[in-house]
């Protein structure tokens, strides 16, 4: 009865389409991780969102989504490149921890490495207006939001890194690179998955997915509790093979491939 229950559990979905959560307890209505704290409370909410509060107490969602096909790409009379210096060389600096010299040595030692591409939108003449990066046949990745990790089928490459210059926002850019990163990886680089990790409550990034051909394949959750941590995945979709490293209740197979 007990293992009945706790499949039921996994299997649920909730309205919103996002899995019921941890399966060692069920979320109760108003929990801080499915809806938020309530709305008078700001001042809990400003606390949580605090650097440190996160790393000792928190609970984080990612979501996984994945897609096997093409997509339409948006028209656009923007300049898209890959792997274009000339492009990334006009980087404007828009954060305190990013400069221009930083993110153009990265750029340069991401492109060095074999099966890495760095995709870029620009006008003509004027500033980077966005990017995104991407990796093919990608073995392993480890998401520092929720301390997991994930190994990936044969033939997977992974999306990460999205910029779009905050003065270039609200104009598709975003939408154009994932486009574009798709189509390039299964018809050039001849990839059988793509992935894109996204943070629950980035919703302007969820929005941008659903024009593209994403769909929602898993959703890992951690609870931080004072240096410890416990990790939990809810599968959404069976046909993508990952492997799950942090979650108990996956067998790892170290011959996977």
């Amino acid at each position: 009865m007990i293992a009945q229950a706790r499949r039921a559990s996994l299997a649920s979905i909730s309205k919103s389409g996002y899995p019921n959560g941890f399966w060692w307890r069920p979320r109760a209505k108003g929990n801080f991780m499915s809806s938020g704290v309530p709305r008078h409370d700001s001042l809990i909410r400003k606390i949580r969102r605090q650097p440190l509060v996160r790393k000792i107490w928190s609970d984080r969602r990612l979501h996984l989504l994945v897609t096997d096909a093409t997509c339409s790409a948006p028209a656009t009379t923007l300049e898209i490149g890959i792997n274009n210096f000339q492009h990334l060389s006009r980087f404007e600096q828009t954060t305190s921890w990013l400069t221009r010299d930083v993110f153009l040595s990265l750029s340069r030692r991401h492109c060095e490495r074999r099966d890495c591409y760095i995709f870029t939108v620009a006008d003509a003449h004027g500033p980077l207006l966005g990017y995104g990066m991407a990796e093919a046949n990608a073995i392993q990745s480890r998401y520092t939001e929720v301390d997991q990790r994930v190994r990936w089928p044969k033939g997977t490459a992974t999306l990460f890194s999205d910029f779009v210059h905050p003065e270039a926002r609200g104009r598709g850019i975003h939408s154009v690179l994932q486009a574009a990163r798709i189509n390039f990886l299964i018809r050039e680089a001849g990839m059988r998955w793509i992935v894109s990790a996204v943070e629950a409550d980035n919703l302007s990034a969820m929005r941008s997915a659903r024009k593209t051909s994403f769909r929602f394949a898993a959703t890992l959750e951690t609870r931080f509790r004072l240096g410890f941590h416990l990790c939990a995945v809810s599968v959404i979709d069976p046909t993508f093979d990952a492997q799950f490293l942090d979650d108990p209740r996956y067998e790892v197979n170290d011959s996977y491939s």
